[in-house]
């Protein structure tokens, strides 16, 4: 019954959220509130035959040094003790556990709560239902893997549910419920159900919501594409600026926002997967749209004889300033680094491999995981460049592959195919790839040939020509 503060801070002794909740299936909740309150507050309070307080939840004692305690005495306690930890916070523990559940293991929690006897046995007093406005996608795919879909309905996003888990909300009679916990007693088999439905009830009410508000927020970009229509959207903000619910009368805490989008896959209107959180954009990412958007309007500007040379980094922050994003002259000297331009002096006389790689993605930390999140299963071309802390990126390897994703994360775990590669990826690099459908290897030699036309060598990595 007792568990000690490190279980939950300690990513290597935390504990599965399953066996988390078990430690407190028998602690009691007041039955008149729903919501996170209600999740948040069901441990409080307890009975008169509770072996410990009912104002905290004990700890286990943590000895300072652990061939001490394999000497020490049996039946002495420790000096060394954990403070108490009081059971609202316990439950605000557990809900923030629950949030971060994965997709598929939330889905089955679900399936698995409304398959339980008990459940059944309750058919008059807990309704399983659907969250009020949801809509579930009328042809789900047979696994699930995302949330949902975005579709647009007269300009207007939407999410269409992929599993009805997602949207899963059980009505109860709280007056009926409250009789039958009295009589059953809360520390049963009804009371551990009901805690769960609670959770459930929580985390689908909570994400429903913050789901609805950022896609309305984003409309005119989920629309058309366009990533100058982006707006800034920090979790603070979405926390401040969210409709006011009866569910969620003290609002939604911006770290309980973070954790529903922590891992929240999409179908977008283009029909790309991507992150929910994608939409929820910083400053600085927003300056990034719009340094890459006024650069890559330098050529036709150019060709139309409009201007006579590339912008430099005090024009592009005027002309951004005339856009309303108002940055210096420094942010966009480190903005366009961050996305591998190079400065004005090099695109005026060097514009060949630019122009070539102009529609690269922007620039990742080349790391498995990295790799494995953001760089899709398609064929490509990629770049790779040193990123090391003090000194300017170089390019060191142009590559093509049939699966970017694959052959990346090749690179990073070969140990004896190109060694001068290996330890620049070592020291540290970066990667900028393009999706090429077709065609990939023409694609790569191209790119290739525009280097050696703009640099007089090739990617010092690269042992062959392609």
């Amino acid at each position: 019954m007792c568990v000690g503060l490190k279980a939950f801070s300690c990513p290597e002794r935390t504990p599965s959220f399953f066996s988390s909740l078990n430690i407190l299936e028998d602690a009691p909740r007041p039955l008149q509130v729903h919501g996170i309150q209600a999740v948040c507050r069901q441990y409080q309070g307890g009975f008169e035959d509770e072996p410990y307080p009912v104002t905290s939840v004990p700890f286990r004692t943590i000895p300072e040094n652990p061939r001490k305690a394999q000497t020490r005495p049996f039946g002495k306690k420790s000096s060394h003790q954990m403070p108490s930890l009081a059971p609202d916070l316990f439950g605000k523990i557990l809900l923030s556990r629950f949030l971060e559940l994965p997709l598929r293991r939330f889905d089955s929690f679900v399936k698995t709560l409304d398959a339980d006897p008990e459940l059944h046995r309750l058919s008059g007093v807990i309704s399983p239902d659907v969250l009020d406005g949801a809509r579930l996608s009328p042809s789900p795919p047979p696994e699930i893997r995302i949330y949902g879909e975005i579709v647009l309905e007269e300009g207007l996003p939407d999410i269409l549910w992929h599993s009805p888990s997602f949207v899963r909300e059980y009505r109860m009679d709280d007056a009926a419920l409250g009789r039958m916990l009295e009589i059953e007693g809360r520390r049963g088999s009804l009371g551990r159900v009901v805690r769960r439905l609670r959770l459930v009830n929580s985390r689908n009410r909570l994400a429903h919501s913050v789901v609805r508000f950022v896609l309305r927020n984003q409309a005119g970009y989920l629309e058309s594409g366009d990533l100058l229509r982006l707006h800034p959207l920090s979790y603070v903000r979405i926390s401040e600026k969210l409709p006011f619910s009866p569910w969620f009368p003290d609002g939604i805490d911006s770290s309980r926002i973070s954790r529903i989008l922590r891992h929240f896959p999409l179908a977008f209107p283009d029909g790309k997967i991507q992150e929910l959180s994608d939409l929820c954009p910083n400053s600085r990412t927003i300056g990034c749209h719009f340094v890459s958007a006024v650069i890559k309007s330098e050529k036709p500007l150019i060709l139309e004889g409009a201007i006579k040379e590339p912008f430099s980094d005090e024009e592009i922050a005027r002309r951004l300033e005339e856009r309303g994003l108002r940055i210096s002259r420094r942010t966009v000297a480190h903005i366009r680094r961050t996305l591998g331009i190079p400065a004005s002096g090099d695109r005026a006389g060097k514009r060949s491999y630019h122009d070539a790689t102009e529609d690269f993605s922007p620039p990742l930390v080349l790391t498995a995981r990295t790799v494995r999140e953001q760089v899709p299963d398609e064929a490509g071309v990629y770049e790779i460049r040193s990123s090391v802390p003090g000194a300017s990126e170089e390019i060191v390897y142009l590559g093509s592959a049939g699966n970017l994703r694959k052959r990346l994360i090749y690179h990073i775990q070969a140990t004896r195919t190109n060694p001068l590669l290996r330890k620049r990826i070592e020291d540290g690099a970066r990667v900028r790839y393009r999706c090429v459908k077709e065609n990939w290897r023409t694609t790569e030699r191209d790119i290739y040939r525009a280097f050696l036309a703009t640099y007089g060598k090739p990617p010092e990595c690269n042992r062959v020509s392609p």
